[in-house]
């Protein structure tokens, strides 16, 4: 917030510098108070003028030299939204590149719980043909029963291939997708993919309502990096499900009789998934709140979360393929 000397006073040399609005690139040039008459974006004058403000002091986007600590310090200061979104300001440029780089790392982590899963189901299969397979070998070194091997597979391999097949062969893999956990892998996956398109449709809604809001004039950058920003918390939910995956797959080298982990891991997915839900649209709030300064952040970001969710939704619906059994997935998960 600016207190009202801060409206007024202007210091000598921005009435002659060549100055911008940090938000909409508005010439500032001899204006009166700090505050641009083209969008309604209010400043300080001292972060305009002052070079060495604007570069932040550990964002991915600033630091090309530093990138894995940049990345880490990004990350972890995303943690506290508050406090991230009053740090970071629109007088600091926006490098779109790094800014797409760091969301692209961050996404990363939703592809390891479907990938978990499937190799949670991969490895139980592939131990059990390889245990039986020695047994199948010898039982076909009878003379009848390669005769009926022949007859119906063609040789020995083709058997083998059909009845035991292992990885990583594709007809193990054929096998594989065959099982009841198939719908929960892509369950996982779509889930996944639905979440990293949502700060794309979210920024297409915001900048919609843009326009019903006088901010037409609002650089698109500011929005991709709210939208972008606010949904990074999927590297912390690749971390957290990387060790949810360690322990199903622990279970799975295991006896069936023995499974330590695997009760478990629902309740922690749909808890996780739905803080991580809970968490980014937050953050978003925040990011209208301190970073641009709406005047009515939580009208504007939920009615851009409810669009871009209708959008999910309608995707889902029109894609060919995507008849997912949603209640027996759910259960299976």
């Amino acid at each position: 917030m600016h207190d009202a000397s801060a409206l007024v006073e202007q210091p000598a040399d921005a009435a002659s510098a060549d100055l911008a609005c940090p938000m909409c690139e508005y010439d500032l040039r001899g204006l009166p108070e700090p505050r641009c008459p083209e969008c309604g974006y209010a400043f300080d004058w001292a972060d305009l003028l002052d070079p060495t403000r604007r570069k932040h002091k550990y964002l991915f986007e600033h630091h090309p030299q530093h990138n894995i600590w940049s990345f880490c310090r990004t990350a972890v200061g995303g943690l506290v939204p508050w406090r991230f979104w009053r740090s970071l300001r629109p007088e600091q440029p926006s490098n779109v590149r790094r800014l797409i780089v760091y969301w692209l790392i961050t996404t990363a982590g939703m592809f390891i719980l479907p990938l978990g899963l499937f190799a949670a189901m991969c490895i139980p299969l592939h131990r059990n043909n390889a245990r039986a397979r020695p047994g199948m070998i010898a039982s076909a070194k009878n003379p009848q029963e390669i005769s009926w091997i022949k007859t119906y597979y063609g040789s020995v391999d083709a058997y083998l291939e059909e009845m035991a097949p292992v990885a990583p062969s594709a007809a193990f893999f054929a096998k594989v997708w065959r099982t009841n956990w198939t719908w929960t892998v892509v369950i996982a996956a779509v889930a996944g993919a639905c979440f990293i398109a949502m700060p794309w449709l979210t920024v297409l809604s915001l900048m919609i309502f843009q326009s019903t809001m006088r901010r037409t004039k609002v650089r698109s950058a500011h929005v991709l990096r709210c939208c972008l920003y606010s949904f990074d918390g999927a590297w912390w939910y690749g971390l957290l499900m990387t060790v949810v995956v360690a322990g199903l797959i622990y279970d799975a080298t295991q006896s069936a009789r023995f499974q330590k982990y695997t009760p478990y891991a629902p309740t922690v997915i749909r808890f996780t998934s739905t803080a991580l839900l809970i968490f980014s649209a937050v953050k978003l709030l925040l990011a209208y709140h301190l970073y641009m300064r709406f005047p009515r952040p939580a009208a504007t970001v939920s009615l851009a979360l409810a669009v871009a969710t209708l959008a999910v939704i309608v995707i889902l619906l029109n894609t060919p393929g995507l008849e997912i059994p949603l209640d027996s997935a759910w259960r299976a998960l």
